[in-house]
C-alpha cells in the first residue's frame, strides 16, 4: 500500500508551483510507495497553519514565515507550530527592481521622486520594499507608490511607471516578456546597505541575478533575497523523510528542467535551513558527509 503524501504549494504560475509539481511527479516515479499528491495553499502562512494541524505533508515555505511560525505561530494560530521540521534549503527568492531603460534610473536612490510600484499593501513585496527603500533614506514621502500594478508593460511604454519592485525565483516571467518589447533594467542593490537591510529583515542575504538572465542584461546584478525551504511534519516517519531528502537532492536536474531557478539547489546549503531537521532529513545529511 503506498503511503499518501500532501505536498503543499503558496503560490501558482510561477517557480513555486513548477518547482513543486515536478517534485512531486519525481517522487512518484522514484518512489513507488508513495503517492504524492500536490495541492495549492491561500497563502503562506496558512499551509503552514494546514501542516501543523496535520492537514498537509510536505510544504515549500520561505526561511521567515517558517521561523516565525515555528517560534511563535501566524495571524491565525498565534502558537508555536511544534510539529514543523526542515527537510532542507531548496532555491531561493530574490527582489528585483526593474525600470524601463528610457526612465534613466540606474541606482535606488534615483527613485526619489519617481512613480513606483511597490506591491500589493501589506504583501511580501511591499514589506520588502519599504525596508529596501528605508536603507536608502526613503519613504513613500519621497516617491510616488503605487500598489500592484497590473499593466506594467503599458505604463512602462507611456512612460507613467518608472519602477516595480518583485519579489520571486528569477527569471521573473513578468519582466522577462516586458523586456522582450521596452528596454529594462534590474537595479542593483548596494552592499553598503546590506547591514541595514538585514538590521530590519534578518533573512535577507545578499544574492546575485546571474548574467544573461533577462535581455541586455550582461553582467550579474547584486540584489538581496531570501530561502525557500522544504517543510515537513514532525511526526512523518524517519524512513520516509529520508527518502524524500534523498529524493529532492537526487530529482534536481529534472527540476531544473522544469524551472532555472532550481539550479540554486544545492545539498551543501541543504542543512542550513532556520528551524530545526527532522530526524530522517538531518540522517541524510549526516550519512553524506561520513561518506565523502
Amino acid at each position: 500500500m503506498r503511503t499518501p503524501i500532501v505536498l503543499s504549494i503558496p503560490f501558482t504560475g510561477n517557480a513555486w508551483e513548477t518547482i513543486g509539481r515536478a517534485l512531486g511527479d519525481e517522487y512518484n516515479r522514484r518512489f513507488p510507495h508513495l503517492a504524492v499528491n500536490v495541492v495549492t495553499a491561500e497563502s503562506l502562512e496558512s499551509q503552514v497553519d494546514a501542516m501543523e494541524g496535520g492537514k498537509v505533508d510536505l510544504a515549500l515555505e520561505d526561511a521567515e514565515t517558517a521561523y516565525l511560525a515555528f517560534t511563535r505561530g501566524t495571524a491565525a494560530n498565534a502558537s508555536a507550530h511544534e510539529r514543523l521540521r526542515a527537510v532542507g534549503v531548496t532555491f531561493s527568492i530574490a527582489v528585483q527592481v526593474a525600470v524601463p531603460d528610457a526612465s534613466g534610473i540606474t541606482s535606488i536612490e534615483q527613485l526619489k521622486g519617481r512613480r513606483v510600484d511597490v506591491g500589493a499593501r501589506g504583501g511580501s513585496v511591499e514589506r520588502a520594499a519599504h525596508i529596501i527603500l528605508e536603507s536608502y533614506g526613503l519613504t513613500y514621502r519621497n516617491i510616488e507608490p503605487t500598489f500592484g500594478t497590473s499593466d506594467t508593460l503599458a505604463r512602462f511604454k507611456d512612460r507613467t511607471l518608472d519602477a516595480r519592485f518583485f519579489y520571486s525565483a528569477f527569471k521573473h516571467p513578468t519582466i522577462d516578456g516586458i523586456s522582450r518589447e521596452v528596454d529594462v533594467r534590474v537595479l542593483p542593490i548596494d552592499r553598503r546597505v546590506l547591514g541595514a537591510i538585514q538590521e530590519q529583515h534578518h533573512f535577507l542575504k545578499s544574492t546575485l541575478i546571474p548574467a544573461g538572465t533577462y535581455p541586455k542584461q550582461p553582467s550579474a546584478v547584486q540584489t538581496v533575497g531570501m530561502d525557500v525551504l522544504l517543510l515537513c511534519r514532525k511526526d512523518l516517519p524517519d524512513a520516509v523523510v529520508y527518502d524524500l531528502t534523498r529524493g529532492l537532492f537526487d530529482a534536481v536536474p529534472a527540476l531544473e528542467r522544469a524551472h532555472e531557478a532550481a539550479r540554486a539547489i544545492d545539498v551543501e546549503r541543504g542543512p542550513t535551513a532556520s528551524i530545526p531537521l527532522h530526524p530522517g532529513a538531518a540522517r541524510y545529511y549526516r550519512e553524506r558527509e561520513i561518506l565523502q
